[in-house]
């Protein structure tokens, strides 16, 4: 159902812009936002990022100083940074905030789950009038590929590794001129054609308490809050964001033919259904190359790192306004 377009008189928000996301076209329309902002809002105010990570930073202040609504406006990474900024280490620096998303990247998969509208004003509605629910986000403490240092970074979507970190690393150095969905298939298959899957020691523990050691040779590793990523691939299309638990699906080596075959059911949601796919319910997980690989993590369509890895489920820490189907 769709919200009301009433204006919102009780609520302040702060608009978190990336200039530089689709491609540099959001920067055009920030005086469209601030129009229609106005129509919906009493109190709004608009923050334009300078750099890289200042959306982290302007999301946070906002949050300390008092805004209701924290919408991310921009593709998948603003809102990353934006979550970020509101979950230092996935602890929230407000129980109260709400985070929404006014879509305007590339690949924009969050939006798909959260069945917010691509246009601004029908986003712009969901954040004014929307429903809002308690939802998970994942924690990924890795290793920075250039200084060796543990971090920790929150993750709001999916998070990929072993050809997954290849395929962001690829479609971050293109241009992404044809958009999101041919961007990240070109770059998918282009990786899986020429990647050798590495040896991979896992340890995960599942919602019933269960404890599992596993080493497989993979050739993609995905960790999904939602069920949409690489450009509109329906990668988990049974991962709920306040279930308490991530999804994990684990891809084997495939033959050419095999790949060729399954690259399709990733944008159908029937990829877990494919023989040598494995899929679980997990609330952790531990990972480290058994070889001396160098395994890049893909987080939220950026690359902050690479194995070994922690991934867990911060349950119900974080305020989202959607539709929510």
């Amino acid at each position: 159902m769709r919200p009301t377009r009433t204006i919102n008189d009780t609520e302040r928000i702060a608009f978190i812009v990336n200039p530089k996301s689709g491609g540099g076209r959001t920067s055009a329309k920030v005086s469209m936002l601030r129009n229609i902002a106005a129509q919906r809002f009493k109190n709004f105010n608009i923050f334009e990022t300078l750099a890289p990570n200042h959306a982290e930073k302007l999301a946070g202040d906002a949050a300390r100083n008092g805004f209701d609504i924290i919408a991310a406006v921009g593709g998948d990474g603003t809102a990353s940074e934006v979550v970020n900024g509101l979950l230092p280490g996935g602890i929230p620096i407000s129980e109260k905030v709400v985070f929404t998303v006014i879509p305007g990247g590339t690949g924009s998969d969050l939006i798909k789950t959260l069945n917010i509208p691509n246009e601004m004003t029908a986003a712009i509605d969901v954040a004014a009038n929307g429903e809002t629910r308690k939802c998970d986000v994942m924690t990924v403490s890795l290793t920075d590929e250039q200084t060796g240092m543990l971090k920790t970074r929150v993750c709001i979507n999916l998070v990929g590794f072993c050809s997954n970190g290849e395929v962001v690393a690829r479609v971050n150095r293109s241009s992404k001129r044809w958009g999101g969905t041919a961007t990240f298939f070109s770059a998918s298959l282009r990786t899986a054609l020429t990647y050798r899957p590495p040896s991979v020691h896992l340890e995960w523990s599942t919602p019933n308490g269960e404890k599992v050691e596993h080493r497989q040779n993979i050739l993609a590793a995905f960790l999904a809050n939602g069920q949409f990523g690489g450009g509109g691939m329906w990668v988990a299309p049974k991962a709920r964001m306040d279930s308490g638990s991530m999804q994990m699906i684990l891809i084997p080596k495939l033959s050419t033919l095999r790949l060729l075959r399954y690259l399709p059911k990733l944008y159908s949601g029937t990829a877990g259904s494919a023989p040598g796919i494995s899929e679980q319910e997990i609330i952790y997980l531990k990972a480290r190359a058994l070889e001396g690989d160098r395994i890049r993590v893909d987080v939220d369509g950026e690359q902050p790192g690479i194995l070994p890895a922690e991934f867990s489920v911060c349950p119900k820490v974080l305020n989202i306004r959607a539709l929510w189907g």
